[in-house]
Formats: structure tokens, sequence, C-alpha cells
């Protein structure tokens, strides 16, 4: 028998942060938001009913609908997801989808969907186009995304003005695999662009093998399109297996939520050296991908991967 939350685990030790205000692109001005309380519990609402579906048979989305990124703008929600129509043995590809909501609670799939498709046969991305993160950047926004054509994958970018129609940059990818290192495999994180010292941070997963190996590493860039590497090996190594890591920048502090066992947060104060700091708990049966943290009716949101489907949880006291 499932014991409730508040029965099961000690607390962990916290990292309370009550004096730091969580700053995230086009969110609620910095003196509304909440504190984020690291020994809080992430409580899933509605429990065990996913807030974004998979579709009806023969769609795009029939077969999985995962790996969400959320972008508040005006009041709006907008959740970028992927999506895959049937197994890849039977000839399944992975694409992009867009839902939105009025209160992060109740979504509605964009009926355009999907908003970007893979590339065609021999392209860089013609067998997925997949882990959204989306960005604002001076006029327009910035879709990076993870592309596979079924021997790697890299990282490239689309672009929009109304968040809907995305073109796919020329140069893509622009952000490169690297046959033989621990980078073999690229997949972009569930976190936004952060700028410092007027350079732009991309936060990127490599691999040398699929989910094995997987270090953080940190691209640079002074245009948003050009990337470098900030160093030849990854910033947290590959012996931690961090999976995907969703960060949120505090104020010049950083606080990442890791796919990894036993969900650990890290922290770090230039996103270049990074500290374990305590453990994220869910009341969900089987937390996956989890999206950036967000607030929705005063309090700090996600949403997640969890079998297939898009679930949402809400961070509460034990």
């Amino acid at each position: 028998m499932r014991l409730p939350y508040r029965q099961r685990l000690p607390h962990v030790q916290s990292w309370v942060l009550c004096g730091l205000l969580l700053v995230l692109p086009h969110t609620l001005p910095a003196e509304e938001l909440p504190p984020f309380d690291t020994a809080q519990v992430w409580v899933e609402m509605p429990p065990d009913r996913p807030v974004i579906d998979r579709g009806p048979a023969g769609a795009w989305d029939h077969y999985a609908v995962d790996n969400p990124f959320v972008l508040v703008k005006d009041g709006t929600y907008y959740c970028f997801f992927e999506a895959q129509d049937k197994p890849f043995n039977q000839g399944g590809h992975e694409r992009m989808g867009l839902a939105t909501s009025a209160d992060g609670i109740t979504w509605k799939k964009w009926p355009q969907n999907p908003i970007l498709d893979i590339g065609p046969p021999g392209a860089w991305d013609h067998v997925v186009a997949k882990l959204p993160t989306v960005t604002k950047h001076k006029d327009r926004y910035y879709l990076f995304y993870s592309g596979r054509d079924g021997k790697t994958k890299q990282i490239g970018i689309a672009t929009s003005t109304d968040l809907k129609t995305w073109t796919k940059h020329p140069e893509n990818p622009v952000l490169q695999s690297r046959p033989g290192e621990w980078d073999t495999l690229l997949s972009t994180h569930p976190s936004p662009i952060f700028e410092r010292d007027d350079r732009y941070y991309l936060l990127f997963r490599g691999m040398n093998q699929k989910t094995r190996h997987q270090g953080l590493n940190i691209a640079v860039s002074n245009d948003m399109v050009h990337w470098k590497r900030v160093q030849n090996e990854p910033v947290i190594p590959t012996i931690e297996e961090t999976g995907s890591l969703a960060v949120a920048d505090l104020g010049g502090h950083y606080l990442g939520l890791s796919q990894a066992a036993g969900r650990p947060y890290w922290q770090s104060s230039d996103l270049l050296t990074w500290k374990k700091s305590g453990a994220a708990e869910f009341t969900g049966k089987k937390v996956d991908t989890v999206s950036n943290p967000f607030v929705s009716n005063g309090k700090w949101t996600i949403v997640y991967e969890q079998q297939d489907r898009i679930y949402r949880a809400v961070l509460q006291p034990r």
C-alpha cells in the first residue's frame, strides 16, 4: 500500500530559498514570486490524471506525449512538448506540439499541431525533432531542439514571432555532436537560455550511448545562433548520469531538478561548478522528464512526463 507522502520519507536536508527569487523570462514580476523550498514535495494535481493526453489512433501524437517545456507570456501558458505517432520499429517519428492554458491547469492542444516537423529524408533531423526549449531574444522566439538522423542527435533551432509558426534555421544543427567523444549524442534540457555578462548560455546533455554515460555541459553564444562549448569535458561528469536537468535562475544562483536516480537537486552560482543539494520528492507514480518550474495560481508548478502522458505537480509543504 502506498503511504501518504507525509509518512513515506524523512525530511531531506533542505536548501530554503526564502531570500531568493526565481527569475524566469515572461513570468510574474520578481516581487510577486513565492519562495522556493526544496524540502517541500511535488504533489500531483489532479492525482492520477494527465493534463495533456495522447491523441486518437492514427494521430501524430497517438503513441506518446512527453518532454514538456512551459513559457508564460501575457497571462497565457504555452506548453511545448514532443509527441510520437507509433513505435520506431514501425516507422514512427517524434515531432513538436503546443498546448495553451489560461490558468496552468486546463490545457488545449493547438489545432495546427505539430508546430515543428521532422526534416526531409536524409536531413539531420529526419527521424525526430524533440526536447523543446523556448527563449525570447529581441523581437523573436528561439526554439532549441534535438534532432536525430538515425545515427546521432544534434541541436538545432527554429524561430518565430508568434510562438505558433516556426522556421528552422538554415545553419542547423547549431551545436554538433562529436563522434567518439563523451557527447556522441546531444540533447537539449528543459531549461531557458541564460544570459550572463552579455553572453547566452545553453545547457545540453551529452552521452556516448543512448541514455548512458550522460553528462551536462554548457555552450555559449553572442547571437543565439553560433555556439561554442565552454570546455571539452562535461561540467557535471558522466559518472553522475544526470539525465535531463531542468534549471532555473534564482537571481544569479541556479537550481536544477535532475532526472537521475534519487532525483537530486543541483545548484550552481556560475553554471560551471555544480553541487548536489538535497533531493526532490514527488507523489506521482513514475515521474520522468520534468519541465522548467513556473508559477501558477501563486504556486511553483511543473508539468512532466509519466507513462507517455503529461501530468502536473505543485510544490506543497509536507
